[in-house]
């Protein structure tokens, strides 16, 4: 059963909400539900059975509100995301790790204009420990992503003049300029298990970038379990990127 809070959203909103149970969640349990309107960009998180979000930019919009089902557990796990109402998008850009104190961040983005009202649930799946090699040389999966336990992992990076789209279809890569100059010096190694053939939930954790990277995409059967990646950089010129993608 799920508790319910309602809080007034401001510049930075901290509200500890208190699951109903302690029990150790299922293989893939529910954490919270989120709902609230959106203007330009919000950001959900969640530490232990507190849940707070934070504007930024845009105008705030009034009431937000959260219900939580089970605290986030200080263990290995993966967060996973479903949008239910909104018309921008949203990934998990913080996997919860012992470096984070185990914390997950959301981000919501919305540029469509005005302020949109979203709905948003997210999910905890505890996973395996797993090794393998990153760039160079064979290193713990730990050592390189804030001691997140996934089963693959695309490091991407490039140079990109207003928008670019990166596709991953089991172990195929494929980056596509959408408007401006052609994306240049790209790198992508993909490392330890293949985007499986079955509905996973796909996180970008960025590294360096001036502009915006979100999954637009999650694989699923309609799209041929393909994930879509999106850079935009409005900047002018080119803006140099480099990001992880994690299954």
């Amino acid at each position: 059963m799920f508790n319910k809070s309602k809080f007034t959203k401001s510049a930075l909103l901290s509200l500890a909400i208190v699951a109903g149970g302690t029990s150790a969640l299922s293989a893939q349990g529910t954490l919270f539900e989120w709902r609230g309107r959106v203007d330009r960009e919000a950001r959900v998180v969640m530490r232990g059975n507190q849940v707070w979000a934070q504007d930024i930019g845009g105008r705030q919009t009034g009431r937000a509100m959260a219900r939580v089902a089970n605290p986030l557990p200080s263990q290995p796990g993966v967060v996973r995301v479903q949008v239910l109402q909104g018309r921008g998008d949203v990934s998990v850009i913080q996997q919860p790790s012992n470096r984070n104190d185990y914390t997950t961040v959301v981000r919501i983005t919305d540029r469509s204009g005005g302020a949109d009202r979203y709905r948003i649930a997210a999910y905890w799946q505890p996973v395996g420990r797993g090794r393998f090699g990153i760039g160079r040389g064979d290193v713990a999966i730990d050592d390189r992503y804030d001691r997140g336990y996934y089963d693959g992992a695309l490091r991407w990076s490039g140079d990109v003049d207003d928008q670019a789209e990166i596709r991953i279809q089991g172990r195929n890569v494929d980056t596509r300029t959408l408007s401006g100059n052609i994306v240049r010096d790209v790198r992508a190694n993909l490392n330890g298990r293949a985007l499986p053939r079955r509905d996973v939930q796909v996180s970008v954790r960025e590294r360096q970038g001036r502009g915006t990277v979100t999954v637009v995409q999650q694989p699923s059967q309609w799209n041929g379990y393909t994930a879509v990646i999106r850079v935009r950089d409005r900047q002018g010129g080119y803006g140099y990127y480099d990001f992880d993608v994690t299954w």
